[in-house]
């Protein structure tokens, strides 16, 4: 493991050394979810619901629901609550 992060040390040391879990969000899928992201988030958007928004931005659907569950809570609930006053 210690090798596949490119960490060299002797046997004794390895044993200390603790990886830290990957937490957040990545950079790369940030950047790939961003417009869709500000789309949900956004008025102009609001006759569509997520799927569309995926679709129209060439993401998949249930990804973009994951990615706005997980990483933006509550942009889902405010979506509908906007949806369900407007109509």
């Amino acid at each position: 493991m210690l090798a596949r992060y490119d960490i060299s040390c002797d046997k004794e040391e390895a044993g200390t050394i603790r990886l830290g879990q990957l937490r957040g969000q990545q950079p790369a899928t940030r950047a790939e979810y961003k417009e869709a992201v500000e789309a949900c988030s956004s008025m102009d958007y609001i006759e569509y619901n997520v799927s569309q928004i995926a679709r129209r931005f060439g993401l998949d659907g249930t990804n973009l629901g994951k990615q706005l569950r997980a990483h933006y809570p509550g942009v889902i609930e405010r979506r509908e609550e906007v949806r369900q006053r407007l109509g």
